[in-house]
């Protein structure tokens, strides 16, 4: 690679599941998202705030990293906060929950 060769980010495919009682109503995301290699939870979670596919109120509360949600990846339980700063791989699949929402 030469001295100003750019390098190029890989993409990789994540599934993403939120089911989340947010500040007095149910928050409801199903999407196939995008992200580089190397991401981590909340490189994506801030991302998809600030494009509008996640409501930015409930991005915020699960990066807050609140006692009462529960992160899947790939069916295993990841402890909070700590959860937010696992890098993602291509093919995970994330559900975020919270108790009254069935986590």
């Amino acid at each position: 690679m030469g001295l100003f060769t750019k390098k190029t980010a890989s993409h990789i495919r994540v599934a993403l599941n939120i089911r989340a009682f947010v500040e007095g109503r149910m928050a409801r995301v199903s999407l196939d998202a995008q992200a580089e290699d190397g991401d981590t939870i909340k490189d994506l979670l801030t991302r998809l705030g600030r494009e509008g596919s996640v409501d930015v109120s409930v991005a915020r509360a699960i990066l807050k990293g609140g006692a009462g949600f529960t992160v899947l990846r790939n069916g295993e339980r990841l402890a909070m906060p700590e959860a937010c700063t696992t890098p993602l791989t291509d093919g995970d699949e994330l559900s975020i929950l919270t108790p009254m929402a069935g986590g």
